[in-house]
């Protein structure tokens, strides 16, 4: 056991000696322990086992050790030393791989094995969950599903909708009440909302020459610029043209799904994004407008102090003429005796 060596030395194919051996978790038992306490020895110890008491309803000694691998397939099989205790394991399952027969034919059927009951990319694109044992071919139909198609073409509509009612929102201007919004006669949300524009509308250079723009699959422009789906013209192409479809959005540089991720990311990019560059002119604007006011406050405070000092310079004056003119009042007053 201390050498985790799982059976004796054997020979392989090329004339070499070889051993096989595995990781190996050591439970110290003392004469006195319990099946409980073995239990919480082994749980405690960190190996990939899970032990646990039951019982089996004998009329003695009826109380037995389980240990379960807590991992699935061959390689999951547990070997066990109890040394001198003599613990009579029995095993009641073995830990073995799932083996699925791909094709019908035997003569050009393969197989394939898995650890766990999943099988992944048994044919491209398709994962298979295996549920029971099977005794006769199964056949498996595959069939597109369009459903999740229409359902993200329409979430992305109502996305772009949902931004276009911000962006009218923001920048309206209401003629009765004389109300305008945050961003009434800025031009930055009209730009954005023509690069979006253009990017939905424009037609993309791809192989298939019935499906090459957005309006072809159904989606028109309508009022205000929010986008409508005919959902009817999408789902017939789906049926008569699926390939068609599935090239249109997933085309490597040139499809729908690469061309409006880049202008996306135009727009977006925390570095050099439409937004980025708009946020940081922005702030500049607000830097150099805080520090003229800065500037106009002091020279507010300059010339605050200037007139309070032109305005005691100017009461002193008056008050100086007041005191002149009070002593030439005391002048006239005065009489010359006659001789």
């Amino acid at each position: 056991a201390d050498l985790r060596l799982l059976r004796e030395p054997y020979t392989s194919g090329d004339g070499a000696q070889r051993i096989s051996s595995r990781k190996a978790t050591i439970v110290d038992i003392d004469d006195d322990d319990t099946l409980t306490d073995v239990v919480s020895k082994m749980n405690a110890a960190g190996s990939a086992v899970k032990a646990s008491v039951f019982d089996d309803g004998s009329s003695f000694n009826s109380k037995r050790l389980s240990v379960t691998a807590t991992q699935t397939g061959k390689k999951s099989r547990l070997v066990f030393d109890d040394g001198d205790l003599d613990l009579n394991f029995a095993t009641i399952a073995k830990g073995q791989n799932a083996i699925l027969r791909v094709g019908a034919d035997p003569a050009s059927a393969f197989l394939i094995s898995s650890k766990t009951n999943r099988f992944d990319g048994v044919v491209q694109g398709i994962d298979l969950d295996i549920t029971n044992v099977g005794f006769s071919a199964a056949k498996v139909e595959i069939e597109a599903n369009t459903e999740s198609i229409v359902n993200n073409l329409k979430n992305f509509i109502s996305t772009y909708n949902q931004f276009i009612d911000i962006g009218s929102e923001l920048t309206k201007f209401d003629t009765e009440s004389n109300q305008r919004g945050i961003l009434q006669g800025d031009t930055f949300v009209l730009r954005v909302t023509n690069r979006m524009s253009n990017a939905l509308g424009k037609r993309f250079g791809i192989g298939n020459e019935t499906i090459q723009s957005l309006s072809a699959l159904g989606v028109r422009v309508g009022a205000g610029g929010i986008l409508e789906l005919n959902e009817d013209r999408l789902q017939e192409h789906l049926r008569n043209d699926f390939n068609g479809v599935k090239e249109f959005f997933t085309q490597k540089d040139t499809g729908f799904g690469d061309k409006i991720n880049s202008t996306l990311t135009s727009l977006t990019d925390i570095v050099d994004g439409s937004f980025t560059n708009e946020r940081n002119s922005l702030t500049s604007s607000i830097d150099t407008t805080n520090e003229r006011i800065e500037e106009l406050k002091i020279l507010l405070e300059s010339k605050k102090a200037r007139l309070l000092n032109e305005f005691i310079q100017t009461e002193s004056i008056l008050g100086s003429l007041e005191t002149q003119q009070t002593a030439l009042a005391g002048i006239k007053s005065i009489s010359v005796p006659s001789r």
